[in-house]
């Protein structure tokens, strides 16, 4: 029962769940509920668990600097066993995509895939890039399950865009958090590359830029008055709070882990936008 809660704790159950609930979201949009969407929140799950369990094991001595209380560097988890167990969950994923729609399958094996398995020991450590990558990586969910459940892309590239760039500035904070101990280890992230007052510069400038790209849709009349209504309120307000009031240049760890979990409440709210939104013309 303990291991089985180590694993749990291993594989970010919250972060599953809101990409299950993302590709359920998906499907109610695109009014299609079959069997194709089990299979859908399956390669999601197994292809994210597997890839977060492959993160800690590959950074182990990395988060006995930045993480030291996490399982791995704890040792409170078998790293073979973590392995064998990353390796069954890839397994899973993969033979799920079999039956999803021709679209779906290519992106799930042919781009998100290999991103996921590489993203850790070569793209990670290339500043920025990373951090794109990974951010694209967590809004390709919306084009992914649109295509595993449609064969095509039409109606997700607005939260595609938002998770994205949101998941971009997320791991932007995670990485000036942890700018000290990869440092230590010489991880060339972009905080330690070019210092804490350019990520600064980086966040705000992206900040801006998201805000008010987010205001398109309604100006086009792809959303209508709730949509900016939540947006505004739920989500730019809160995001410029974060980039301009809880982090200067003289900001520490804390500041940005604090950051990191605002735009993981912010990520979430603009899912509930999003749904909210199509659900209700107004």
């Amino acid at each position: 029962m303990k291991k089985m809660f180590l694993i749990l704790k291993i594989i970010r159950p919250f972060n599953l769940l809101l990409g299950c609930i993302s590709v359920t979201m998906v499907a109610f949009l695109c009014n299609l509920f079959s069997s194709s969407l089990i299979h859908t929140i399956l390669v999601v799950f197994c292809f994210g668990a597997a890839s977060n369990m492959l993160n800690d094991i590959i950074d182990v001595a990395i988060d006995r600097f930045n993480k030291p209380k996490r399982v791995m560097p704890m040792g409170l988890l078998n790293i073979k066993l973590a392995i064998v167990l990353s390796f069954f969950l890839y397994v899973i994923g993969i033979m799920s995509t079999f039956f999803l729609q021709p679209l779906g399958q290519y992106i799930a094996l042919c781009v998100i895939l290999p991103l996921l398995i590489f993203y850790t020991p070569v793209l990670k450590p290339i500043p920025l890039i990373g951090n794109i990558i990974i951010g694209g990586i967590v809004g390709s969910i919306f084009l992914f399950a649109e295509a595993a459940l449609t064969n095509n892309i039409d109606i997700m590239w607005i939260p595609f865009f938002l998770a994205t760039v949101l998941s971009f500035l997320r791991e932007i904070c995670k990485d000036a958090e942890d700018m000290v101990g990869d440092a230590a280890l010489h991880i060339k992230t972009f905080p330690v590359v070019f210092g804490l007052t350019s990520t600064l510069q980086i966040l705000r400038g992206f900040s801006i830029c998201f805000c008010l790209c987010a205001i398109i849709p309604w100006l086009n009349t792809s959303y209508g008055l709730l949509y900016i209504i939540f947006m505004i309120f739920f989500i730019e307000i809160p995001l410029l709070y974060g980039v301009f009031v809880i982090i200067n240049k003289h900001s520490n760890a804390l500041q940005y882990s604090n950051l990191s979990k605002l735009l993981k409440g912010i990520t979430i709210m603009g899912i509930i936008t999003i749904f909210l939104s199509n659900l209700i013309s107004i």
